[in-house]
């Protein structure tokens, strides 16, 4: 996993849709909207094709949740790569969410959300939190073109 620190958020994300020129404009701003208004501050963030969706964390490892279930869904199936971020809110400067990214391996966050899903917010809290320190601490640190090198790579 290859790790941003103190990332502009919202140009990340717009960053990463230079890479991808199939990924829907619309949908992209949707989630950047939706980061800036930052309800949660750690995010999941999945693109496969054209679409892309931005989740709380907590509600990915809810059993049956729509996040949840966009979450899982490609897995196993063949097809394009998908491509999976973890996004951490530290702080807000005029309304640019900055913070952490760090690059997923799809497949095994997939796969840990399905196995951990839980019925209630609270049986899914201590997975939740243990996932969040992984993804902040079990890193590679990196830099802007460390990252930009990782969406050239992984280019469909």
């Amino acid at each position: 996993m290859l790790q941003l620190v103190k990332a502009d958020l919202s140009g990340i994300l717009t960053l990463f849709a230079d890479y991808r020129p199939q990924l829907d404009r619309d949908s992209l701003a949707l989630d950047i909207r939706k980061l800036e208004r930052q309800g949660d501050r750690d995010f999941f963030f999945l693109a496969r094709r054209e679409k892309s969706c931005l989740f709380p964390v907590g509600e990915v490892y809810l059993a049956e949740s729509y996040a949840n279930l966009c979450w899982t869904a490609y897995l196993g199936l063949p097809g394009p790569h998908v491509d999976a971020l973890y996004l951490h809110v530290s702080r807000n400067v005029h309304g640019h969410p900055f913070g952490i990214v760090t690059a997923l391996d799809y497949a095994a966050s997939a796969r840990d959300a399905e196995r951990f899903a839980a019925r209630t917010q609270r049986d899914a809290a201590p997975h939740v939190r243990q996932v969040v320190k992984c993804c902040r601490t079990h890193t590679q640190l990196g830099s802007t073109l460390d990252m930009i090198h990782f969406f050239r790579k992984i280019n469909y």
